[in-house]
């Protein structure tokens, strides 16, 4: 294969072997803008920085600014070094993993490609916890969960003299390695050691370190959730660790064991300090509640008046900004009892006992952070049925239902059996409502969450539908609509309550739903409709001639779609009409396939 050299090399291809100032910085200039506009093409941000820390690479030694490069003089062997970093850097290399060392709160640390990248964003966490302990006066010992390049620990080591030892574990030995050898390249390897080891259930230390415990624990676990890694930026995805981003579901996988190993391992009053991600902390002040803040002051009395021990939750309740205080506490209070909501008339009568109080206690808490009911449940029911629900999937509402009546009245005089595609299938609330209203009926649903996927396949079961009910992971986009397996399949009838809330709306809604819900099952973009122009080329394809589109829109969206279906659709799809819900908004929207 040929190689074609850029412009500037073949500029210096006619140079003298020692070629004059001005034209070796004529070349560089020549450079620098080359590599600006391949930089710019390939998505790469701050440009300038990036090609500062290249050429530092190649000189080997610092720059004081981007500007200083137009004055070096550099061989030919450097610019070639230049170009190959770059081309690296184009193909959305980690910056840190190509120059093989970065800053980290004042400190310089090798990188390893197998080891995670520490961010910016972990320096300010680091400096917060610095400020909390740097005027203690007793010596402390610590443990590092996840300790990657020993980047917190180091630092924290570096800043804090009275961190008698500090001990790191970590599942990669690549990372353990590392930060070895940064605590020696450092002088901190006196007081830091560090252990190869998966933290798991009931084996959360390594065998030498069984029964220690610490002053201060401390982590930036893997809190990424499973379904937001496609979307992570090229550097991320092509080239980090993933076992050091995906926390599973919810992205707390890892922040329950950590939770679980400091009831083991953090002596009584010391500290546990977590780096998380946006929106998790209100999530993880619940996990506390729920399951590890064990208060026992009840356990002396045999049992509690209902009514009592409600009392005092109404006020917190009402301070917390919920509503409907006395629906939400009689959730709750059936929910304890294990009791169904609609038989538990009164509980005037009814006494918890010290389990239960407790217990009961942890829900309010979990409330009054706004947590949803139905996920502090786990479960809610939707017209007839009683479907689990998941943190991370988003909970049907009750206008829905509504939704939902519509279609069956629609479809219960149909003579023949209806196969019905479902777009966006969450829980499978609206499928499953369906099949359970009408035999004749089989649903395919489609849902681009892998943990709202896997809740509907186990509620079709639970429900015993899975017989009439098919869902697949799948992310709809354009030329792409359905999975592999459905690419030739047309149906009687498509259905969707698709994502139709305009983004510049988001900072308005409830606590309920911007700190727990996902929000990718909410975000339409700018009119609301993104999502839903989707549908309509996906029915255009896969829906049967006389077929009927329905979807669940905002109020202001009917008209829309009907403008849209004349100006766009017009001969493939046709819009039939518009129904209110329940608050009389015109929500619901009939379109039939021509």
């Amino acid at each position: 294969m040929n190689y074609i050299k850029p412009f500037w090399m073949r500029f210096i291809t006619r140079f003298t072997k020692v070629p004059k100032k001005a034209e070796t910085r004529d070349v560089i200039s020549h450079l620098l803008a080359d590599w600006n506009q391949k930089l710019k093409q390939a998505g790469v941000g701050d440009r300038e920085t990036n090609i500062k820390y290249l050429m530092e690479r190649v000189i080997r030694k610092p720059l004081p600014s981007y500007e200083s490069i137009k004055r070096l003089e550099l061989t030919e062997k450097q610019l070639r070094e230049f170009e190959e970093l770059s081309k690296m850097r184009c193909d959305r290399r980690p910056l840190q993993h190509i120059v093989g060392v970065w800053n980290f709160n004042g400190l310089r640390l090798k990188m390893n490609p197998a080891v995670f990248i520490p961010r910016p964003e972990t320096e300010e966490f680091v400096s917060e916890v610095i400020q909390h302990y740097r005027n203690i006066s007793k010596p402390i010992e610590m443990l590092e969960v996840g300790c990657g390049s020993g980047a917190i620990s180091l630092a924290m080591l570096q800043s804090i003299p009275f961190i008698r030892s500090c001990t790191a574990i970590d599942c990669c030995d690549a990372a353990v390695k590392l930060a070895k050898e940064n605590a020696n390249e450092l002088r901190l390897g006196g007081r830091f050691q560090s252990f190869q080891h998966m933290v798991k259930e009931n084996d959360y230390l390594p065998r030498p370190l069984k029964g220690k415990t610490y002053d201060l624990i401390i982590s930036n676990p893997p809190y990424a959730r499973t379904d937001e890694l496609v979307w992570l930026n090229p550097e991320v995805k092509r080239y980090e660790n993933r076992i050091a981003l995906d926390g599973g579901v919810d992205g707390l996988d890892v922040v329950r064991l950590v939770m679980d190993l400091a009831c083991f391992h953090l002596r009584s009053g010391a500290k546990l300090w977590l780096e998380l991600g946006n929106g998790q902390s209100p999530l993880v002040k619940t996990i506390i509640y729920l399951f590890h803040a064990l208060n026992d002051s009840h356990n002396h009395v045999q049992s509690v008046e209902v009514k009592t021990a409600i009392e005092g939750w109404k006020e917190k309740l009402k301070e917390s900004g919920v509503g409907d205080i006395e629906f939400n506490l009689k959730c709750l209070v059936a929910h304890v009892l294990n009791r169904k909501f609609s038989t538990l008339k009164s509980y005037d009568a009814e006494k918890f006992t010290a389990q239960q109080h407790s217990e009961f206690s942890r829900l309010c808490e979990a409330r009054c952070a706004r947590m949803p009911l139905q996920h502090i449940l786990g479960e809610w029911d939707f017209m007839d049925l009683t479907l689990k629900t998941a943190p991370t999937v988003f909970i049907p509402r009750p206008e829905t239902e509504e939704f939902v009546l519509k279609i069956i009245e629609q479809c219960q005089n149909v003579q023949k059996p209806i196969d019905m595609l479902e777009v966006g299938c969450g829980s499978g609330a609206i499928s499953l409502a369906i099949l359970n209203a009408l035999p004749h009926v089989s649903s395919t649903g489609i849902e681009r969450s892998k943990a709202a996927t896997a809740l509907a396949w186990e509620n079709a079961k639970l429900l015993k539908l899975s017989d009439r009910f098919t869902p697949y992971n799948h992310t709809s986009a354009a030329n792409n609509y359905l999975p592999k397996e459905l690419l030739d399949r047309k149906f009687d009838l498509i259905v969707s309550n698709p994502p139709y809330v305009r983004t510049e709306e988001f900072p308005l809604l409830q606590p309920e739903v911007k700190l727990y819900e996902n929000l990718n099952a909410l975000d339409g973009g700018s009119d609301g409709l993104n999502v839903a122009r989707l549908v309509f080329d996906l029915a255009c394809l896969h829906l049967h001639p006389g077929g009927k589109l329905w979807l669940e829109l905002g109020s202001e969206h009917p008209p829309l779609v009907k403008t849209i279906m004349n100006l766009k659709y017009e001969g493939r799809l046709r819009f039939i009409s518009s129904y209110n819900d329940q608050y009389k908004r015109d929500r619901f929207v009939e379109i039939e396939k021509v």
